[in-house]
């Protein structure tokens, strides 16, 4: 009697012995799906000495934070003290000459908090689960940074027009009393791997090679 390929690899695993099944069973579990053609990549990513290497950068956001934290304070230093000799200096009632000074100021504020929000650098971390988030700091005179799991990253969505190409990601971080939500802005200047940024700022774990040899994939 004449049979198909298919209905013969399918007889063939119906009557395997349990001991076959036992040895299956066992490479499985200890190599991964053994038949998985389409399985998770492992790309080919050169890491520095410090198990690090460097997926997002935005580094000359600080020349401007620089540039405006300069302007700004000259500006708002020159009015404040026009104001003091001169309270009309500008506008014939006081009240409008204070705010004037006072909407200085705050731009000043607000520059200053939106360069604590702003990346400088994203390093992937050799384990493939982590990321060291490099931030700009008071105008990008110093930097701090940070420690995140990957996992805790929630996607980006534009933080202004789309035109402007600004984007915001949340993230949580380990607080001294409690893990808190935050976010970051950033313009990339710089992406090494798309692909591998798109997994990332979306959640999900790299397919190092030390992730897949921890996880036997």
């Amino acid at each position: 009697m004449k049979y198909s390929r298919q209905s013969g690899a399918l007889l063939a695993k119906l009557f395997r012995s349990p001991l076959a099944n036992l040895r299956l069973a066992r490479r499985v579990n200890r190599t991964g799906p053994i038949f998985r053609k389409k399985g998770p990549k492992i790309p080919e990513l050169t890491f520095g000495k410090d198990g690090k290497m460097l997926l997002v950068g935005h580094n000359s956001a600080g020349f401007y934070y620089k540039v405006n934290f300069a302007f700004l304070l000259g500006w708002y230093l020159v009015s404040y003290f026009q104001k003091k000799s001169n309270p009309t200096y500008i506008f014939s009632n006081k009240h409008a000459t204070n705010a004037y000074v006072y909407l200085i100021g705050a731009g000043l504020i607000a520059t200053m908090l939106m360069s604590n929000r702003h990346l400088r650098y994203l390093y992937l971390h050799k384990n493939g689960t982590q990321c060291t988030v490099v931030m700009h700091k008071f105008f990008s005179l110093w930097y701090s940074e940070a420690v995140v799991e990957i996992s805790t990253f929630k996607g980006v969505r534009h933080m202004f027009k789309p035109s402007m190409g600004v984007y915001r990601l949340n993230y949580k971080i380990d607080g001294w009393f409690r893990t808190r939500e935050t976010y970051l802005i950033f313009r990339p200047e710089f992406v090494h791997d798309r692909d591998i940024w798109k997994l990332v700022r979306t959640g999900n774990h790299i397919y190092t090679p030390e992730y897949a040899e921890k996880n036997r994939l």
